[in-house]
């Protein structure tokens, strides 16, 4: 994972909100600005979260960052995910945290097959949209990735994903009986996708990262095909134009830039789920 070099510094902020300075070996991330929110599902769980506004202007974009499994400890605190929303925050998009059902503060209980957890990530999405947002990037560090990338394909809305560590190689164990719906579900996106993974994960090898990129990037294709050839509901051809091309644009060099902002820090070799 790259994290940039910040040379940001802390300033006073209302006491209602949270602030907090994300820590990484020489690299720091700017401080955190966010206010304490509660999102409900569309099935009525409740979930504990942490949104910043963008920059007056540039809030066009609003980002959800998903957190490591919550069985093994992850959370919002991970410090992967915190240097993510860091970083996004100095891009100047609005972005949202939150604890997946069963974690935290969130109420309800773990899918155990990255299923419901879903309707966490639409309802994340949907704070971001009512508060201004026009455009959604979704961002997911390992079983988070499983579930946000998931989520990409069942909203038109999103124009960019980021998979920081997919776990491809325990993904039977992270959705048994469901990974590779939740893989297809990646792959039928139509939005660009970033796939970030560190040269010792201990969960996938550098060969299991290479099947998993050459899965996803066959059924990208064919999806890709279908599409192109489909026809919308009038019947007409499928238009190839799209509307958010402009943001797709921009959110495109930001993923880029979270991909090469900074000098390369190896994080994976305790990655957990």
């Amino acid at each position: 994972f790259f994290l940039p070099r910040s040379s940001a510094t802390e300033t006073t902020a209302p006491r209602m909100r949270l602030r907090s300075l994300v820590l990484l070996g020489p690299y720091m991330v700017s401080a955190l600005m966010e206010s304490p929110v509660v999102l409900r599902t569309a099935d009525g769980v409740r979930l504990e979260a942490f949104a910043s506004r963008g920059t007056p202007g540039s809030n066009l974009v609003g980002a959800v960052v998903c957190h490591p499994w919550g069985a093994v400890g992850g959370s919002v605190h991970d410090p992967v995910v915190r240097a993510a929303v860091g970083h996004l925050q100095q891009k100047g998009l609005a972005t949202i945290r939150f604890h997946f059902r069963g974690v935290g503060g969130s109420t309800g209980s773990a899918s155990w097959a990255a299923s419901t957890e879903q309707l966490d990530v639409h309802a994340a999405c949907d704070y971001l949209r009512e508060n201004g947002a026009e455009a959604i990037l979704l961002l997911g560090y390992s079983y988070g990735s499983v579930v946000a990338s998931a989520a990409a394909d069942e909203r038109p809305d999103v124009l960019g994903v980021v998979a920081v560590s997919y776990p491809y190689g325990v993904l039977w164990a992270i959705a048994p009986f469901s990974g590779a719906a939740r893989r297809s579900a990646f792959a039928r996106a139509r939005a660009p996708k970033l796939v970030l993974t560190g040269d010792a994960d201990n969960f996938t090898s550098l060969s299991g990262n290479t099947r998993f990129q050459a899965q996803l990037r066959e059924e990208s294709e064919r999806a890709a095909d279908e599409y192109r050839w489909g026809e919308n509901e009038e019947g007409s051809p499928a238009s190839s134009i799209d509307p958010l091309m402009p943001v797709r644009a921009r959110t495109h060099d930001l993923v880029q830039a979270l991909a090469g902002g900074g000098r390369a820090v190896r994080r994976e070799d305790h990655h957990h789920c």
